[in-house]
């Protein structure tokens, strides 16, 4: 993945003890740009991974040396052209649950 890329999240289960660590969060089945790609380091700061920064999604510094905002596993994304052609179906059933429209 690069920065500019189109991705599709589809991973949006984070373990509860990450979540206060953020202030924004992406959600399943959302098209995102990626803004930035690089290391990432686990919360438990024992195993390393590509991290991405997204558009529209800003988090606070960590609370480390760096004061790096911390970023998103790629492994949660994928490119949304591979997506839509293998699931497409489950996207578009997704993006109306998520976005119901009321009447009243």
């Amino acid at each position: 993945m690069d920065t500019g890329d189109h991705v599709i999240c589809v991973d949006s289960n984070f373990h509860p003890s990450v979540v206060p660590l953020y202030t924004s969060l992406p959600m399943k089945w959302r098209e995102y740009v990626i803004r930035d790609v690089r290391l990432g380091i686990s919360p438990d700061c024992k195993n390393g991974s590509v991290s991405v920064l997204l558009v529209g999604v800003n988090n606070p510094p960590a609370k480390s040396k760096a004061a790096l905002e911390r970023g998103f596993d790629e492994r949660r994304f994928r490119k949304s052209d591979e997506v839509k052609k293998v699931d497409k179906r489950a996207v578009i059933a997704h993006t109306f649950k998520t976005k119901p429209y009321h009447t009243v």
